[in-house]
């Protein structure tokens, strides 16, 4: 008898552990659409263009002066979120401490998507224009127009 009310015990305590779940994560889908860039040597002659490293990172939103980046070293990328209120973000960056700063300049759309609903709506973008001046960084490339919430390469910034 005893054998028996122990294995009724454990079966108990088994179903419930494995009923148990996380009550505060609903949405497993990434939610967050950011704008990704990389680092890049332009192609010389028969070199291809190659990944590389900012040696000291600063980006700053002009239109507020909130800095995104600060002194961040040996960086091979970076993420932009682009607010779906607006359709042009303009940032000021730094390669380093040296060299002089450049503007870059998106332009872009805002699309609401509903991912599910657990998950809510995001706003994917569509960049219609990305230039920058040209101090420091020699050009901008698009790479992937589309932004989403998939995180890949949408931009290669040569310098």
């Amino acid at each position: 008898m005893k054998l028996f009310f122990l294995t009724i015990c454990f079966v108990a305590v088994v179903f419930f552990a494995s009923s148990c779940k996380d009550e505060y994560t609903f949405c497993e889908t990434p939610t967050a659409v950011s704008f990704n860039n990389q680092f890049f040597k332009p192609a010389m002659g028969a070199t291809p263009e190659t990944p590389t490293l900012a040696p000291n990172l600063n980006i700053k939103l002009i239109s507020s002066g909130t800095s995104i980046y600060s002194n961040q070293p040996n960086i091979i990328g970076f993420v932009l979120n682009l607010s779906p209120a607006s359709d042009t973000a303009r940032y000021q960056i730094s390669i380093d401490n040296v060299q002089p700063k450049d503007t870059l300049t998106i332009v872009y759309n805002s699309t609401k998507v509903n991912l599910s609903a657990v998950c809510g709506d995001v706003f994917y973008k569509r960049i219609l224009s990305y230039k920058t001046t040209t101090h420091t960084i020699d050009s901008v490339r698009l790479t992937n127009p589309i932004v989403t919430n998939i995180e890949v390469e949408n931009a290669r910034v040569f310098f």
